[in-house]
Protein backbone atom coordinates (compact mmCIF):
# COMPACT_ATOMS: atom_id res chain seq x y z
CA UNK A 1 0.00 0.00 0.00
CA UNK A 2 2.81 2.29 0.79
CA UNK A 3 4.45 1.86 -2.70
CA UNK A 4 1.51 2.33 -4.00
CA UNK A 5 0.69 5.54 -2.51
CA UNK A 6 4.05 6.88 -3.19
CA UNK A 7 3.57 6.02 -7.31
CA UNK A 8 0.54 8.21 -7.03
CA UNK A 9 2.67 10.86 -5.60
CA UNK A 10 5.13 10.50 -8.15
CA UNK A 11 2.61 10.83 -10.80
CA UNK A 12 0.92 13.79 -9.43
CA UNK A 13 4.23 15.40 -9.06
CA UNK A 14 5.34 14.45 -12.64
CA UNK A 15 2.49 16.39 -13.73
CA UNK A 16 2.89 19.56 -11.80
CA UNK A 17 6.82 19.24 -13.50
CA UNK A 18 4.76 19.50 -17.00
CA UNK A 19 2.80 22.35 -15.77
CA UNK A 20 2.91 24.82 -19.33
CA UNK A 21 4.40 22.42 -21.36
CA UNK A 22 1.65 20.76 -24.10
CA UNK A 23 2.73 16.85 -24.50
CA UNK A 24 1.56 13.42 -24.83
CA UNK A 25 2.00 12.37 -21.09
CA UNK A 26 -0.92 15.10 -20.37
CA UNK A 27 -3.32 14.20 -23.09
CA UNK A 28 -2.40 10.49 -21.75
CA UNK A 29 -3.94 11.82 -18.17
CA UNK A 30 -7.36 13.42 -20.22
CA UNK A 31 -7.59 10.48 -22.28
CA UNK A 32 -7.71 7.86 -19.40
CA UNK A 33 -9.76 10.27 -17.42
CA UNK A 34 -12.60 10.31 -19.89
CA UNK A 35 -12.03 6.23 -19.83
CA UNK A 36 -12.14 5.85 -16.35
CA UNK A 37 -15.37 8.31 -15.89
CA UNK A 38 -17.42 7.20 -18.84
CA UNK A 39 -17.27 3.60 -18.11
CA UNK A 40 -20.52 1.68 -18.13
CA UNK A 41 -20.19 0.30 -14.46
CA UNK A 42 -18.01 1.96 -12.26
CA UNK A 43 -15.91 -0.12 -10.28
CA UNK A 44 -13.53 0.93 -7.05
CA UNK A 45 -10.73 1.03 -9.08
CA UNK A 46 -11.82 2.59 -12.01
CA UNK A 47 -12.78 5.40 -10.24
CA UNK A 48 -9.46 5.96 -8.23
CA UNK A 49 -8.24 5.54 -11.39
CA UNK A 50 -10.54 9.55 -12.41
CA UNK A 51 -9.40 10.76 -9.12
CA UNK A 52 -5.83 10.60 -9.52
CA UNK A 53 -6.40 12.05 -13.17
CA UNK A 54 -8.12 14.67 -11.57
CA UNK A 55 -5.31 15.44 -9.16
CA UNK A 56 -3.26 15.50 -12.26
CA UNK A 57 -4.95 18.02 -14.29
CA UNK A 58 -5.19 19.81 -11.22
CA UNK A 59 -1.30 19.93 -9.99
CA UNK A 60 -0.71 20.71 -14.29
CA UNK A 61 -2.87 23.55 -14.00
CA UNK A 62 -3.26 24.51 -17.18
CA UNK A 63 -7.05 26.41 -17.86
CA UNK A 64 -6.80 25.76 -21.44
CA UNK A 65 -6.59 21.88 -21.23
CA UNK A 66 -8.46 21.29 -18.07
CA UNK A 67 -11.54 23.07 -20.27
CA UNK A 68 -11.04 21.31 -22.96
CA UNK A 69 -10.39 17.96 -21.23
CA UNK A 70 -14.11 18.80 -19.90
CA UNK A 71 -15.71 19.72 -23.51
CA UNK A 72 -14.51 16.98 -24.56
CA UNK A 73 -15.88 14.69 -21.47
CA UNK A 74 -19.26 16.29 -21.80
CA UNK A 75 -19.50 15.95 -25.95
CA UNK A 76 -19.54 11.75 -25.41
CA UNK A 77 -22.65 10.15 -24.77
CA UNK A 78 -21.81 8.12 -22.33
CA UNK A 79 -21.29 10.74 -20.11
CA UNK A 80 -24.91 11.49 -19.07
CA UNK A 81 -23.67 14.80 -16.86
CA UNK A 82 -22.88 12.51 -13.94
CA UNK A 83 -20.01 11.68 -11.80
CA UNK A 84 -19.68 9.42 -9.93
CA UNK A 85 -16.79 9.53 -7.07
CA UNK A 86 -18.13 7.36 -4.29
CA UNK A 87 -15.64 5.07 -2.30
CA UNK A 88 -12.83 6.45 -3.16
CA UNK A 89 -11.20 7.89 0.03
CA UNK A 90 -11.51 11.17 -0.79
CA UNK A 91 -10.11 13.69 1.81
CA UNK A 92 -10.69 17.69 2.28
CA UNK A 93 -7.45 18.33 0.17
CA UNK A 94 -8.86 16.07 -2.68
CA UNK A 95 -12.44 18.08 -3.13
CA UNK A 96 -9.60 20.78 -4.08
CA UNK A 97 -8.59 18.92 -7.65
CA UNK A 98 -12.62 17.83 -7.91
CA UNK A 99 -13.52 21.30 -7.52
CA UNK A 100 -11.24 22.78 -10.13
CA UNK A 101 -12.29 19.94 -12.65
CA UNK A 102 -15.78 20.10 -11.88
CA UNK A 103 -15.71 24.19 -12.06
CA UNK A 104 -15.00 23.57 -16.13
CA UNK A 105 -18.01 21.03 -16.64
CA UNK A 106 -20.75 23.71 -17.54
CA UNK A 107 -23.45 20.93 -18.00
CA UNK A 108 -22.36 18.59 -14.84
CA UNK A 109 -25.56 18.11 -12.78
CA UNK A 110 -24.99 15.47 -10.57
CA UNK A 111 -21.78 14.74 -8.17
CA UNK A 112 -21.77 11.36 -6.07
CA UNK A 113 -19.17 12.13 -3.20
CA UNK A 114 -20.72 9.51 -0.93
CA UNK A 115 -18.95 7.12 1.54
CA UNK A 116 -16.20 9.13 1.76
CA UNK A 117 -14.25 11.35 4.23
CA UNK A 118 -13.96 14.91 2.88
CA UNK A 119 -15.48 16.14 6.70
CA UNK A 120 -16.40 20.04 6.95
CA UNK A 121 -13.32 21.46 5.17
CA UNK A 122 -13.59 19.32 1.75
CA UNK A 123 -17.94 21.19 2.04
CA UNK A 124 -16.27 24.51 2.11
CA UNK A 125 -14.23 23.41 -0.95
CA UNK A 126 -16.86 22.18 -2.66
CA UNK A 127 -19.35 25.63 -1.82
CA UNK A 128 -16.87 27.87 -3.28
CA UNK A 129 -17.88 25.81 -6.78
CA UNK A 130 -21.65 26.00 -6.06
CA UNK A 131 -21.90 29.85 -6.00
CA UNK A 132 -19.95 30.25 -9.57
CA UNK A 133 -22.44 31.86 -11.55
CA UNK A 134 -20.20 31.11 -14.19
CA UNK A 135 -19.83 27.14 -14.00
CA UNK A 136 -21.78 25.27 -11.74
CA UNK A 137 -25.05 23.56 -12.50
CA UNK A 138 -25.16 21.08 -10.29
CA UNK A 139 -28.93 19.91 -9.29
CA UNK A 140 -27.82 16.84 -6.87
CA UNK A 141 -25.72 16.24 -4.80
CA UNK A 142 -24.92 13.39 -3.14
CA UNK A 143 -22.72 13.54 0.32
CA UNK A 144 -23.71 10.70 2.31
CA UNK A 145 -21.13 9.53 4.89
CA UNK A 146 -18.72 11.70 4.64
CA UNK A 147 -18.46 12.86 8.50
CA UNK A 148 -19.68 16.15 8.10
CA UNK A 149 -20.76 18.35 10.80
CA UNK A 150 -23.01 21.20 12.22
CA UNK A 151 -20.24 23.33 10.74
CA UNK A 152 -19.93 21.79 7.48
CA UNK A 153 -23.92 22.32 7.16
CA UNK A 154 -23.56 26.14 7.62
CA UNK A 155 -21.70 26.01 4.68
CA UNK A 156 -23.92 24.39 2.71
CA UNK A 157 -26.65 26.64 3.91
CA UNK A 158 -24.41 29.53 2.31
CA UNK A 159 -24.48 28.00 -1.13
CA UNK A 160 -27.72 27.12 -0.58
CA UNK A 161 -29.06 30.70 -0.35
CA UNK A 162 -27.14 32.23 -2.74
CA UNK A 163 -28.77 32.89 -6.28
CA UNK A 164 -26.51 31.15 -8.39
CA UNK A 165 -27.00 27.54 -6.74
CA UNK A 166 -29.25 25.02 -8.68
CA UNK A 167 -29.25 22.29 -5.93
CA UNK A 168 -32.82 20.12 -5.98
CA UNK A 169 -31.50 17.50 -4.11
CA UNK A 170 -29.34 17.09 -1.49
CA UNK A 171 -27.99 13.96 0.52
CA UNK A 172 -26.53 14.38 3.86
CA UNK A 173 -27.52 10.65 5.20
CA UNK A 174 -25.41 9.15 7.65
CA UNK A 175 -23.22 12.11 8.64
CA UNK A 176 -23.33 14.06 12.03
CA UNK A 177 -25.16 17.01 11.83
CA UNK A 178 -27.08 17.00 14.64
CA UNK A 179 -29.86 19.52 15.83
CA UNK A 180 -27.50 22.30 15.27
CA UNK A 181 -26.67 21.15 12.15
CA UNK A 182 -30.58 21.07 11.12
CA UNK A 183 -31.27 24.85 12.44
CA UNK A 184 -29.03 26.15 10.04
CA UNK A 185 -30.45 24.18 7.21
CA UNK A 186 -33.99 25.71 8.21
CA UNK A 187 -32.55 28.84 8.10
CA UNK A 188 -31.34 28.11 4.32
CA UNK A 189 -34.85 26.30 3.66
CA UNK A 190 -36.76 29.26 4.08
CA UNK A 191 -34.94 31.56 1.43
CA UNK A 192 -36.59 32.30 -1.42
CA UNK A 193 -33.13 31.49 -3.51
CA UNK A 194 -32.85 27.78 -2.07
CA UNK A 195 -34.15 25.54 -4.80
CA UNK A 196 -34.29 22.41 -2.58
CA UNK A 197 -37.38 19.88 -3.17
CA UNK A 198 -36.45 16.78 -2.11
CA UNK A 199 -33.62 16.27 1.60
CA UNK A 200 -32.07 13.22 3.01
CA UNK A 201 -31.05 13.28 7.10
CA UNK A 202 -31.23 9.62 7.40
CA UNK A 203 -29.36 8.47 10.94
CA UNK A 204 -27.92 11.75 11.65
CA UNK A 205 -29.01 12.22 15.28
CA UNK A 206 -31.72 14.46 15.10
CA UNK A 207 -34.31 14.53 17.77
CA UNK A 208 -37.73 15.62 18.45
CA UNK A 209 -35.87 19.64 18.75
CA UNK A 210 -34.83 19.49 15.47
CA UNK A 211 -37.95 18.60 14.14
CA UNK A 212 -39.21 21.31 15.58
CA UNK A 213 -37.08 23.88 13.83
CA UNK A 214 -37.75 22.15 10.54
CA UNK A 215 -41.31 22.58 10.74
CA UNK A 216 -40.87 25.83 11.33
CA UNK A 217 -39.11 25.67 7.75
CA UNK A 218 -42.12 23.94 6.48
CA UNK A 219 -45.03 25.76 7.17
CA UNK A 220 -42.95 28.73 5.22
CA UNK A 221 -43.95 30.24 1.97
CA UNK A 222 -40.42 30.09 0.48
CA UNK A 223 -40.26 26.54 1.36
CA UNK A 224 -40.30 24.33 -1.56
CA UNK A 225 -39.48 20.80 0.35
CA UNK A 226 -41.86 17.75 -1.31
CA UNK A 227 -39.44 14.76 -0.30
CA UNK A 228 -37.94 14.14 3.41
CA UNK A 229 -36.26 11.15 5.02
CA UNK A 230 -35.52 11.49 8.87
CA UNK A 231 -35.03 7.73 8.81
CA UNK A 232 -32.71 6.62 11.70
CA UNK A 233 -33.04 9.58 14.12
CA UNK A 234 -34.71 9.96 17.30
CA UNK A 235 -37.67 12.12 16.65
CA UNK A 236 -40.56 10.27 18.79
CA UNK A 237 -43.65 10.85 19.31
CA UNK A 238 -43.03 14.58 20.29
CA UNK A 239 -41.18 15.35 16.96
CA UNK A 240 -44.38 13.72 15.04
CA UNK A 241 -46.13 16.18 16.84
CA UNK A 242 -44.26 19.39 15.46
CA UNK A 243 -44.60 17.57 12.05
CA UNK A 244 -48.02 17.31 12.20
CA UNK A 245 -48.25 20.70 12.83
CA UNK A 246 -46.58 21.22 9.36
CA UNK A 247 -48.42 19.20 7.62
CA UNK A 248 -51.52 21.02 8.71
CA UNK A 249 -50.31 24.10 7.04
CA UNK A 250 -51.17 25.03 3.45
CA UNK A 251 -47.84 26.39 2.96
CA UNK A 252 -46.16 22.67 3.69
CA UNK A 253 -45.88 21.07 0.10
CA UNK A 254 -44.26 17.29 1.37
CA UNK A 255 -45.50 14.87 -0.65
CA UNK A 256 -43.09 11.90 1.21
CA UNK A 257 -41.93 11.40 4.29
CA UNK A 258 -39.70 8.77 5.77
CA UNK A 259 -40.03 8.09 9.40
CA UNK A 260 -38.19 4.66 9.18
CA UNK A 261 -37.16 3.72 13.01
CA UNK A 262 -37.94 6.80 15.03
CA UNK A 263 -39.58 5.75 18.04
CA UNK A 264 -42.80 5.88 17.08
CA UNK A 265 -45.58 4.59 19.15
CA UNK A 266 -49.56 4.71 18.82
CA UNK A 267 -49.70 7.75 20.19
CA UNK A 268 -47.47 9.33 17.31
CA UNK A 269 -49.42 7.56 14.40
CA UNK A 270 -53.01 9.34 16.18
CA UNK A 271 -50.82 12.63 15.59
CA UNK A 272 -50.06 11.66 12.26
CA UNK A 273 -53.58 10.57 11.27
CA UNK A 274 -54.92 13.87 12.49
CA UNK A 275 -52.67 15.26 10.24
CA UNK A 276 -53.52 12.84 6.83
CA UNK A 277 -57.56 13.65 7.63
CA UNK A 278 -56.02 17.67 7.33
CA UNK A 279 -57.48 19.35 3.96
CA UNK A 280 -54.05 21.06 3.44
CA UNK A 281 -51.87 17.54 3.76
CA UNK A 282 -50.65 16.84 0.34
CA UNK A 283 -48.89 13.99 1.68
CA UNK A 284 -48.85 10.74 -0.75
CA UNK A 285 -46.36 8.47 0.66
CA UNK A 286 -45.64 7.27 4.12
CA UNK A 287 -43.03 5.52 6.16
CA UNK A 288 -43.25 4.08 9.29
CA UNK A 289 -41.61 0.91 9.10
CA UNK A 290 -39.51 -0.37 12.46
CA UNK A 291 -41.75 1.48 14.83
CA UNK A 292 -43.76 0.81 18.22
CA UNK A 293 -46.91 0.80 16.29
CA UNK A 294 -49.72 -1.88 17.43
CA UNK A 295 -53.15 -3.03 16.62
CA UNK A 296 -54.46 0.09 17.87
CA UNK A 297 -52.13 2.49 15.72
CA UNK A 298 -53.29 0.15 13.04
CA UNK A 299 -56.95 0.69 13.50
CA UNK A 300 -56.06 4.50 13.70
CA UNK A 301 -54.49 4.33 10.38
CA UNK A 302 -57.25 2.40 8.60
CA UNK A 303 -60.22 5.18 10.12
CA UNK A 304 -57.68 7.67 7.95
CA UNK A 305 -57.28 5.92 4.89
CA UNK A 306 -61.39 5.90 4.60
CA UNK A 307 -60.93 9.92 4.76
CA UNK A 308 -62.01 11.74 2.18
CA UNK A 309 -59.29 14.31 2.85
CA UNK A 310 -56.59 11.51 3.06
CA UNK A 311 -54.08 11.45 -0.09
CA UNK A 312 -52.05 8.24 1.12
CA UNK A 313 -50.96 5.93 -2.27
CA UNK A 314 -47.94 4.72 -0.57
CA UNK A 315 -47.96 3.05 3.55
CA UNK A 316 -44.85 1.43 4.62
CA UNK A 317 -45.41 -0.42 7.99
CA UNK A 318 -42.96 -3.53 8.15
CA UNK A 319 -41.43 -4.75 11.29
CA UNK A 320 -43.91 -3.24 13.60
CA UNK A 321 -45.58 -4.94 17.12
CA UNK A 322 -48.69 -6.33 15.18
CA UNK A 323 -48.91 -9.95 16.30
CA UNK A 324 -52.77 -10.40 16.33
CA UNK A 325 -54.91 -11.10 12.88
CA UNK A 326 -57.12 -8.46 14.64
CA UNK A 327 -55.54 -5.00 12.41
CA UNK A 328 -56.16 -7.16 9.71
CA UNK A 329 -59.79 -7.04 10.25
CA UNK A 330 -59.53 -3.16 10.41
CA UNK A 331 -57.58 -2.79 7.01
CA UNK A 332 -59.84 -5.11 5.36
CA UNK A 333 -62.12 -2.35 5.37
CA UNK A 334 -60.13 0.37 4.79
CA UNK A 335 -58.88 -1.40 1.49
CA UNK A 336 -62.57 -1.78 0.48
CA UNK A 337 -63.73 1.72 1.43
CA UNK A 338 -64.22 3.76 -1.86
CA UNK A 339 -61.94 6.87 -0.97
CA UNK A 340 -58.97 4.46 -0.07
CA UNK A 341 -56.37 5.32 -2.66
CA UNK A 342 -53.53 3.08 -1.08
CA UNK A 343 -51.81 1.21 -4.00
CA UNK A 344 -48.90 -0.09 -2.07
CA UNK A 345 -48.49 -1.32 1.21
CA UNK A 346 -46.02 -3.05 2.74
CA UNK A 347 -46.81 -5.20 5.32
CA UNK A 348 -43.50 -7.30 5.97
CA UNK A 349 -42.23 -8.83 8.89
CA UNK A 350 -45.03 -8.80 10.86
CA UNK A 351 -46.82 -11.94 12.14
CA UNK A 352 -49.22 -12.12 9.27
CA UNK A 353 -50.82 -15.68 9.92
CA UNK A 354 -53.24 -17.77 7.25
CA UNK A 355 -56.26 -15.91 9.00
CA UNK A 356 -54.80 -12.59 8.59
CA UNK A 357 -54.02 -13.22 4.90
CA UNK A 358 -57.64 -14.36 4.13
CA UNK A 359 -58.65 -10.73 5.54
CA UNK A 360 -56.37 -9.49 3.05
CA UNK A 361 -57.33 -11.26 0.23
CA UNK A 362 -61.22 -10.95 0.97
CA UNK A 363 -60.32 -6.93 0.21
CA UNK A 364 -58.33 -7.47 -2.22
CA UNK A 365 -61.08 -8.88 -4.58
CA UNK A 366 -63.26 -6.24 -3.67
CA UNK A 367 -63.54 -3.82 -6.79
CA UNK A 368 -62.89 -0.35 -4.38
CA UNK A 369 -59.65 -1.69 -3.50
CA UNK A 370 -56.79 -0.27 -5.43
CA UNK A 371 -53.40 -2.19 -4.48
CA UNK A 372 -50.93 -2.81 -7.07
CA UNK A 373 -48.15 -3.72 -4.88
CA UNK A 374 -48.35 -5.69 -1.76
CA UNK A 375 -45.01 -6.79 0.28
CA UNK A 376 -45.87 -9.89 2.53
CA UNK A 377 -42.08 -11.34 3.31
CA UNK A 378 -41.13 -12.57 6.22
CA UNK A 379 -44.42 -13.61 7.87
CA UNK A 380 -45.83 -16.78 8.97
CA UNK A 381 -47.96 -17.80 6.21
CA UNK A 382 -48.43 -21.49 4.99
CA UNK A 383 -48.71 -23.18 1.92
CA UNK A 384 -53.24 -22.92 3.14
CA UNK A 385 -52.36 -18.82 3.15
CA UNK A 386 -50.32 -19.05 -0.18
CA UNK A 387 -53.53 -20.72 -1.81
CA UNK A 388 -55.86 -18.21 -0.40
CA UNK A 389 -53.47 -14.93 -2.21
CA UNK A 390 -53.60 -16.94 -5.58
CA UNK A 391 -57.55 -17.25 -5.82
CA UNK A 392 -57.30 -13.64 -5.10
CA UNK A 393 -54.82 -12.48 -7.60
CA UNK A 394 -57.19 -14.34 -10.25
CA UNK A 395 -59.87 -10.89 -9.16
CA UNK A 396 -57.41 -8.12 -8.02
CA UNK A 397 -55.14 -5.69 -9.59
CA UNK A 398 -51.95 -6.57 -7.72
Amino acid sequence: MHQIQNGIWCIQFVAGLLCGKENEAVNSFVSLLHDSLTESLLYNETKQKAILMIKCLHEYNNEATAEKAACELQKNSKFNNRIDLSECQLTPVDCTAVVYFIKHLHELAELDLSFNNITTQGVSHLCDALKDVNYCKLTVLNLENNNITAQGVSHLCNALKDVNCKFTKLNLSDNHITDLGVSHLCAALKDVNCKLTVLNLKNNNITAQGVSHLCNALKDVNCKLTELNLHANYIKDQGVSHLCDALKDVNCKLTELNLHANYITDQGVSHLCAALKDVNCKLTELNLSYSYITDQGVSHLCDTLKDVNCKLTELKLNRNNLFTCYWVSDLLFALKDVNCKLIKLDLSANYIEDEGLSYLCDALKDVNCKLTDLNLTCNSISDNGVSYLCAATKKCKL
